[in-house]
Formats: structure tokens, C-alpha cells, sequence
């Protein structure tokens, strides 16, 4: 069977390859402006989690298995937050030293454990098999999904494991979350090419060929890297006696794949109804229009309300006891573009800091004059801000310029309105019954951070939301941001998408950065309080199956658990130092393709490519304002 393969920078394939030289040319051409200095990442950790894991390695290393389990035990019954940093010689780690990953201790001791060596996995088996086997019998038994996710979670090295994610996959397919099952698919049976380090189950006894196949159909459905007659051939020849009944066909697999793929209407055609539902045409950033797209004739146009421009903020720096003088910040010339529209049947939808506004795509007003250039769009309907807030200056990009962009998931769609003080996720309903209709708001400053520090001075009253939601069929999820005086503390918030109401909110972390100011905020000049500059722009999440990506612009890119908020891991990247030049760039949320995460990070001069399931830095560019970046890049 012919998987995906992790692509190396000069072996890319030719579409994705534009899309990386496309990054490098923003990267590169784009005007620059001197980079702030100091910018450093600090991540959660648990000093117990760190402990444990270091002791637990050392047993292992010795054959001490019974200590090694003991310990690793403790480290998955930890309580609350429990992420750790690896140490340099993990073989997860960046042999280079040029990123530092942090992983959840739970997660990772799960994994140390299935790599053990036979003896090491028979002895822990010996001790949760039973539980295991209950929670997994019950979990089918009943369809109860808590109890099969606590055999996975909490007791992934088990005999049971590989049966639960087996039994998962099956009921997110048929529930239509087929990236969530196609995740669950892999951890039992890794792509070729996938890293060696992966969570995968060491030794499932299942019928491999019948989740190959299953994986084939998942690929269908998403419609993102749909199978081709080759990977069916490959999928022949690996598994040529592979029969049983799937996708309600019986006899031989590859033949009952390749009838489902051509007539069961898996996928939703990517241009069916044109659609474009979010920033860079789906939540993993990384959709390819499947061909050129024929602009056609001059339809209509709408004159849009400008941005409002940001006030100047001034930069104050702390000297001795005390602060020196503002002085403005250095800004740069941005001709970027302000909106990103997306495209649902026959309507158009756009939003600003203010609004939500929905026009006809083949609908004009001509007026009364001939000139078809003077064709207007027709506002289908417009949902306004009810924010008690004022809306304020806009976010803005590195530039200057805010990036304003939306987000459809089924017949909902989300936008952040609101200002870089106060900001609120709305959602619309999106059908011909109701179109335009509200559904729930959610003001930023609702929401209870979990490491929030009421007594730190200069503390500003809650976080901000950072950009538009990535959402799925169940959650809406979202980055915020806290500034408190020269940090920003950084979380991710996971909202239900039919009600608003928080599922989950993570803390990540916090940046130091001098783009954090302070400002006076009376005419006699005392200290009032702080807010944040802008320059960092919207921050964009990227959603792939189970795993949603957060790209932070701050020297981090963070992976963390849809369904929970669990940080599977927060790799480190390096940024530009004081004297480097700093790059203007649009929105750059996380590309994830083929089993990598590529990030195009606007505090760094160089684009990375992480592996998606681990955090292990796989390959990186040269610096932009380097000789030595060429195209071959």
C-alpha cells in the first residue's frame, strides 16, 4: 500500500510545493522592519512530572522494569496540568538543540512504556490487562465512548488498546468526524514514512489489512488527500488475500474500497457548491483548488467601510527605578490585504471589527447607470456587534493592517469582532430558512483564565480573543491572549459550537517581549494600566482530525487534544535575534500536510516543518535574508 510520505523541503509535491515557495517569496520580498529583541517562550511545566520521568528512564536503561513501571505509573495518575520538558538525549528531543519540546508526561510516559522491549511491555500488560479488558467489554458493549477513551488514554500499552481505537475509529466514521477516526486508524497502523517515535501500538493482533483499508476510505471522505487508483493497486499488492465485508460490500477489500470511493459520494465534491469555508480553504490551512479557476466576467462590486487605523502606541522602556520616556514603535509599509472572505453556495460573507455582512454572489443592482463596473453587490443580511465593548482600533498584522477573516462549519459560521481590548466570537446560523441568524456571542472578557493573576500590576482585566475560530462538527476553538506588563500569557479555549459555552480552556505558557508596553493612560501622564501592541496580529489555529495546532508567533508552535485540551506537545523554534530584520507577512496560522506541521513563523527567519503526532523538529530553511536560501528551497 502506498502511504504518505513524510515530503523532504526539495521533494515536495508540485502543488504543495507552491504553496512553500509562496510562503518563502512573502517571507523574503516583503518590506521589513527592525525585529524587537528578547523574545523568549516560557512554558507550564510540573517539576514532578519532570522528576519522575527522569528517574523512570534511568530504570529503564538499566532493565529495571518493575522500578521503571512503578514509576511511569505514578506519572500517569498525576492530577491536573502535567507537562513536561524532555531532556536533551530523549530520542523525541531535537538532536540539535535547536528546539525544546515539551510533552504531556502522561502521553509520553504512555508511549515509553509500548516501546518497551518484550519483557518490559509483558510485565506492565500483567498489571492492567484486566482493567483494561472490563473498560474495553463495557465501552463496546454499551457504545460508551468515556470508557474506551480511559483504555486508550490511560492504559494505552494494554492488550485491550488497539481494540478501543479500533472500535472509535468506527463510531467517529459513521458519526462523519472522519479525521478523528483516520487519527485513530494511524495510531494503530502509522503511515509509511510516519516518524519512529510516533504513539503508535507496538504489536496490535487486529486484521491490519481491514484498517489500511478503512484509513483509504477515511482519506475518501475528507476529500483532502483522496486515494488514487495507484494507492489502491499498492494497497493490492500488500495485502492480495485481504477479504471480509466493509462498506457493506463483501469479498476482497481493495475491490469493496475502490467501489465505495467511485460510488458511495464519500466526500463532499470541493467544488460542488464553491464553497471556501475559512482562511486558506480548510482547517488544516492547507486545501489546493483542484484546478484553475475561471474569474469569468466583471459581476459587481461593494466599496467596504476601511479599517480603522490603530493609534500610535508608544514604547516605554524601564531604566533604574523607573521608565524612560515613549517613543514611537518602528513601523513598516503594509499593502496586505485586510479581508479574507469565504464562500458558502451563492453567497459571500465578509465581516470587519464591527460586523458580519452576507452578499449575493450572482445577484446585482446596476442602478441607473450603464457602465457594468458600477454594479453593486446585494446584502443578502448583516449582523452587527451587541458587545456592550467599544469595538476600538482594530487588531492589525505585523504591518499594521488587520487581517480580518471568517469561519463555516455545517450551517454555523463564526467571526471575532471587537477590538485588541475587548473582542467576542459570534455565531450566525447559515440556511435558507434562517439566514443571518445569531446564535450565540461570547465576550472575551467572560471567560475564567485558568492562570489568571489578579494580583500581578498591571494586569488587564481577562485576555483577548487572537483571531477567528477553526471549528469542527462539535467545537469551536480559539486562541486568547493576556498581557501582563512585558508578558503575554498565552491559551487556547475550546467553545461548544451550538451554545458558546466554554468545554475547556488550556494555558500554554507565556512570552516575554517588549511589543508589550506601557502606556499612559491620562493627559497628566500616570500609569493607568497596560495593553498590548498589535504587531503580532491575529493568531490563527489549524484543526487536523483530532489535533488542533496553535502557532503562536512567539517562539512556539503548540499541538493540543480536540476532545480534552491536553498539550500532546509545544515544540520551541528559533527566533531572530535583536539585530535581525523582521519580516511582514500575512496571516500564518500552521500548514498541516502529510503528516508534518509547517509554520512560517513572523518572529523567525526561516520556515519549519515539525512532525505532526510527536513535536520533533524534521527540517527547517535557511534564514530568509540569507545567500544560501534559494529557490531549491
Amino acid at each position: 500500500m502506498a502511504e504518505p510520505t513524510i515530503p523532504k523541503p526539495k521533494t515536495t509535491r508540485p502543488a504543495l510545493r507552491a504553496s512553500l515557495l509562496g510562503l518563502i517569496a512573502l517571507a523574503g520580498s516583503s518590506a521589513l522592519a527592525q525585529a524587537p529583541s528578547g523574545r523568549s517562550f516560557n512554558p507550564i511545566t510540573n517539576y514532578t512530572a519532570n522528576t519522575l520521568l527522569r528517574k523512570a528512564s534511568e530504570q529503564a536503561k538499566q532493565g529495571q522494569w518493575a522500578e521503571a513501571l512503578d514509576l511511569y505509573q505514578k506519572v500517569i495518575a498525576l492530577p491536573g496540568e502535567a507537562n513536561a520538558k524532555l531532556p536533551k538525549d530523549d530520542p523525541m528531543a531535537d538532536p540539535s538543540g535547536q528546539s525544546d519540546l515539551v510533552v504531556d508526561a502522561r502521553r509520553h510516559a504512555q508511549a515509553l512504556i509500548a516501546a518497551l522491549p518484550p519483557e518490559g511491555l509483558a510485565l506492565y500488560r500483567s498489571r492492567v490487562d484486566a482493567q483494561a479488558e472490563t473498560l474495553f467489554r463495557q465501552g463496546a458493549t454499551n457504545h460508551d465512548r468515556a470508557a474506551l477513551r480511559r483504555v486508550v488514554d490511560e492504559l494505552f500499552a494494554s492488550s485491550w488498546s488497539d481494540d478501543a481505537m479500533d472500535v472509535l475509529g468506527d463510531m467517529a466514521f459513521q458519526d462523519g468526524q472522519f479525521g478523528v477516526a483516520l487519527g485513530l486508524y494511524r495510531r494503530i497502523l502509522p503511515d509509511r514514512g510516519a516518524a519512529p517515535n510516533s504513539m503508535t501500538y507496538p504489536d496490535s493482533g487486529l486484521d491490519l489489512a481491514r484498517v489500511a483499508a478503512k484509513k483509504l476510505l477515511c482519506r475518501a471522505a475528507l476529500g483532502i488527500d483522496p486515494p488514487t487508483s495507484a494507492d489502491i493497486d499498492a494497497f493490492n499488492a500488500e495485502y492480495p488475500e485481504a477479504k471480509g465485508t466493509l462498506a457493506g460490500r463483501d469479498g476482497g477489500l481493495g475491490r469493496s474500497v475502490a467501489q465505495a470511493i467511485a460510488s458511495d459520494h464519500l466526500a463532499v465534491p470541493l467544488q460542488g457548491d464553491g464553497r471556501w469555508p475559512t482562511f486558506a480553504g480548510s482547517a488544516s490551512r492547507s486545501r489546493i483548488a483542484p484546478g484553475p479557476v475561471d474569474i469569468g466576467q466583471f459581476q459587481w462590486r461593494r466599496k467596504l467601510d476601511p479599517p480603522r487605523a490603530p493609534r500610535p502606541v508608544p514604547q516605554m522602556t524601564r531604566f533604574g527605578g523607573g521608565f524612560q520616556p515613549p517613543t514611537a514603535l518602528p513601523s513598516a509599509p503594509d499593502s496586505g490585504l485586510a479581508f479574507h472572505p469565504i464562500i458558502l453556495g451563492d453567497q459571500v460573507v465578509i465581516c470587519d471589527e464591527s460586523k458580519i455582512q452576507s452578499f449575493h454572489l450572482n445577484a446585482r443592482d446596476p442602478g441607473d447607470d450603464p457602465n457594468p463596473a458600477a454594479n453593486t453587490g446585494v446584502l443578502a443580511w448583516n449582523q452587527p456587534l451587541r458587545s456592550p465593548f467599544e469595538t476600538g482600533p482594530a487588531r492589525t498584522g505585523p504591518g499594521g493592517t488587520p487581517r480580518f477573516t471568517l469561519t463555516a462549519q455545517g450551517d454555523r459560521i463564526y467571526a471575532r469582532l471587537g477590538g485588541p481590548v475587548a473582542s467576542t466570537i459570534v455565531a450566525v446560523r447559515n440556511n435558507r430558512d434562517v439566514e443571518g441568524k445569531r446564535l450565540w456571542e461570547k465576550a472575551s472578557l467572560d471567560i475564567n483564565l485558568p492562570r489568571a493573576r489578579p494580583d500581578a500590576p498591571g494586569r488587564i482585566s481577562g485576555a483577548v480573543f487572537e483571531g477567528t475560530p477553526v471549528a469542527d462538527a462539535q467545537n469551536v476553538y480559539v486562541g486568547l491572549t493576556e498581557a501582563v506588563n512585558t508578558e503575554i500569557n498565552l491559551y487556547v479555549a475550546a467553545l461548544d459550537g451550538e451554545t458558546g459555552v466554554v468545554r475547556w480552556i488550556k494555558s500554554l505558557g507565556s512570552a516575554s517581549s517588549p511589543d508589550n508596553v506601557m502606556m499612559m493612560m491620562n493627559g497628566m501622564g500616570g500609569m493607568g494600566g497596560v495593553t498590548p501592541t498589535n504587531n503580532a496580529g491575529n493568531r490563527l489555529l489549524s484543526l487536523d482530525g483530532q489535533t488542533v495546532y496553535y502557532q503562536t508567533n512567539l517562539g512556539a508552535l503548540a499541538a493540543l487534544d480536540a476532545e480534552t485540551g491536553a498539550v500532546q506537545w509545544l515544540a520551541s523554534y528559533p527566533t531572530r535575534d535583536g539585530n535581525g530584520l523582521r519580516p511582514t507577512r500575512e496571516a500564518n496560522p500552521a500548514v498541516v500536510h502529510a503528516g508534518l506541521v509547517i509554520v512560517a513563523p513572523d518572529d523567525a527567519q526561516s520556515i519549519f516543518a515539525f512532525d505532526a503526532s510527536t513535536g520533533k523538529m524534521v527540517w527547517k530553511t535557511a534564514p530568509m535574508d540569507s545567500p544560501t536560501n534559494r529557490i531549491a528551497h
